[in-house]
């Protein structure tokens, strides 16, 4: 099966549109560390409720799987580690309890999700996601005009919600838990700082990053979709980047058009992030767009194929490498799986043991 891939919706808005110690590394890469090659195991699950699935969350005893393309629900509950089906929410549809364009999900606490609707600035919360309950629509968070089209989202301790700010004037929004924008945070921490001032919304659409928080609420991450660029900011200062790690696929490229509009270019970057108590786990690209465009869209798999593990303070440790392209990952220490999704199969949920 194949549907659109999820950087086409970036380059559709790229066409139509500090008080801490810094660490800058650049030009770090794998190739003196370890790498390990994983084979999959394709995990059985009823495939007729999962069409592109896009992410995967888990608390306690319960995983979300949330689909991009889904056709009736974005979101599908199930037991954890077993992966027996439980329920489906997140409504497709335009109506006031709906979701226009789901973009991503997070857990906000046990048996309670939340679900961004981009093109409708909303975040739709529900509870009772677990076993033996009905996933109800608790409420619906609306943000205001000046918050552009947010693509994901996380909450921070003190309940407000942090979303990628893409009028190029800061990189973050904090948005309290009613939907208003109450202030904006940092600097998109770009070399040529000029372009800022030219181009601010198509540089902030090309930095379009994936968004992870330590399990300890004290450190967020950020990985660039183009390019290779990973920052840590602490919590709740965010007043500037605590490390700065361009890898070997440098820094989110583009040029911009007569028209004002951005073109990508370099690489695509990552995919997906997740930070445990010590680890930082990013899903990694590196595919250059000079190459994608000699590819047959047809033939074209989906997702990213490496995995780059990093300790809290940026360096390397380790990669793995998968026996095909994954869309999003959830690694689980203790039982030593990680668990990704292969948007590209019938069977779309895909185990790898990391012992």
């Amino acid at each position: 099966m194949k549907y659109s891939l999820p950087i086409l919706s970036l380059l559709a808005v790229l066409f139509l549109s500090g008080c801490s110690t810094k660490k800058t590394t650049e030009g770090q890469d794998f190739s003196q560390l370890p790498v390990y090659e994983l084979k999959g195991k394709e995990v059985p699950t009823d495939s007729a409720y999962l069409r592109y699935a896009y992410r995967i969350r888990v608390e306690g005893d319960v995983a979300v799987v949330f689909d991009l393309h889904g056709s009736d629900y974005f979101c599908h509950a199930f037991t954890y580690p077993e992966f027996d089906y439980l329920s489906s929410f997140g409504t497709l549809g335009k109506g006031p309890e709906e979701i226009i364009s789901g973009s991503d999900v997070r857990f906000l606490g046990k048996n309670r999700v939340g679900i961004l609707d981009s093109n409708g600035r909303k975040i739709a919360i529900y509870s009772g996601v677990g076993k033996g309950m009905n996933p109800s629509l608790e409420r619906m968070v609306r943000m205001e005009e000046r918050i552009l089209m947010p693509l994901d989202f996380v909450r921070l301790a003190n309940g407000d919600f942090l979303v990628p700010d893409y009028s190029g004037e800061a990189r973050f929004c904090v948005v309290d838990s009613c939907g208003k924008l109450e202030e904006r945070k940092a600097a998109i921490p770009l070399a040529e700082k000029t372009l800022l001032s030219s181009a601010a919304p198509a540089v902030a659409q090309a930095w379009r990053s994936f968004l992870a928080v330590t399990p300890d609420e004290s450190q967020l991450v950020t990985v660039t979709q183009l390019g290779d660029v990973m920052d840590c900011y602490a919590l709740p200062v965010l007043n500037k980047e605590t490390i700065h790690r361009i890898g070997e696929g440098g820094e989110p490229e583009f040029s911009i058009a007569a028209e004002g509009y951005g073109i990508p270019k370099g690489c695509m970057g990552y995919w997906d992030v997740q930070v445990s108590d010590s680890c930082i786990y990013a899903l990694y690209d590196g595919t250059r767009f000079e190459d994608m465009m000699k590819q047959d869209p047809a033939t074209v798999k989906q997702g990213a194929s490496r995995l780059r593990v990093f300790d809290l303070q940026g360096n390397p440790l380790r990669s793995y490498t998968f026996d095909r392209p994954v869309a999003g990952i959830f690694v689980d220490e203790a039982l030593g799986i990680l668990w990704a999704t292969d948007v590209n199969a019938d069977h779309q949920l895909v185990s790898y043991s990391l012992k």
